[in-house]
């Protein structure tokens, strides 16, 4: 596995990760979602070897990532802002990675170039954002690496370059067991892809967990209230998140962290009714994780 254990990292005096802990199994899709300028960029290149963390480390099966070339080799990592050397075609660039990379599969790569439409007679500056990142992803997969870090991998892509991506890294966490680390800004790809994920806000990781345990742990219900003012004092309790803006009359849209059994009791003993279960989105989950620090605790995950 990738163990990243008390990393913290800084550029010059501003610190942008804080004590991060994570791990990535094989076989596992690990997603990764925050705000812009939450540091998850940063955390990719400190677990690929790029950067060295300032305190803390990365590792492989034990073996420190940043200082160990042959390490590295099992690490590939992805990114629509990869830069190439300029004037050079795709063909002598998959070429270099023949080269660089011990298990590099040269046929891997033009089989899935043919499949991604890639003309390897252009050069990366040429092509659209869309075709960058199809020939970003061909070369990681022809890499043959164990573990994939992804940042942003759809950005760009059309629909069916996106229906090529996940089916190609279903596939590849099945049948060859890598690990992945997907980051990415689309919570919905995330929720389908991901068996589970981790939540990171200002260089700290607020919860990391089975995307199947959150939607246990974390439940959204809708309900009747007596009144509006009952409805306005569930905002003061513990574990309780409502959604102001679905308020329409006396009708309210809560969401409530833990025991689903006994946070339904709760809601009934506040003098709701009516009340039901909705389902959950990741997207609903991410707002909550934002803006309720202590999710992880109470939730037990």
């Amino acid at each position: 596995m990738i163990a990243v254990e008390n990393v913290t990292q800084s550029y010059d005096k501003t610190e942008v990760l804080h004590d991060i802990n994570l791990r990535i199994e094989k076989g596992q899709i690990c997603g990764l979602v925050g705000p812009n300028g939450s540091g998850k960029t940063t955390l990719l290149k400190c677990m690929n070897g790029t950067y060295k963390p300032r305190k803390g480390q990365v590792s492989y099966d034990g073996k420190t990532i940043y200082d160990m070339p042959e390490v590295k080799q099992k690490v590939a990592y992805g990114s629509d802002t990869m830069g190439f050397a300029g004037g050079c075609s795709l063909k002598h660039i998959m070429r270099d990675m023949e080269i660089l990379y011990d298990d590099f599969s040269m046929e891997r790569f033009l089989q899935l170039a043919e499949r991604m439409s890639l003309d390897l007679k252009k050069r990366p500056e040429t092509l659209s954002k869309g075709q960058y990142t199809r020939f970003v992803l061909a070369l990681m997969f022809a890499q043959n690496a164990e573990y994939l870090l992804l940042d942003e991998p759809e950005t760009g892509v059309d629909q069916d370059g996106k229906v090529i991506f996940r089916e190609l890294l279903t596939k590849e966490a099945e049948e060859r067991e890598i690990g992945v680390l997907l980051c990415s800004h689309d919570l919905e790809s995330v929720e389908r892809l991901c068996d589970r994920v981790a939540f990171l806000k200002e260089g700290t990781i607020m919860l990391d967990a089975p995307v199947d345990d959150l939607f246990e742990q974390v439940q959204k219900w809708n309900a009747v209230a007596a009144d509006e003012a009952v409805a306005k004092t569930l905002q003061k309790q513990d574990g309780i998140s409502v959604a102001v803006d679905h308020w329409m009359g006396k009708n309210v849209t809560l969401y409530t962290i833990g025991d689903r059994r006994l946070n339904e009791s709760r809601l009934a003993s506040m003098g709701l009714r009516e009340i039901a279960k909705d389902r959950v989105s990741l997207e609903e989950v991410y707002a909550l994780v934002m803006h309720h620090g202590n999710l992880q605790k109470e939730a037990n995950l």
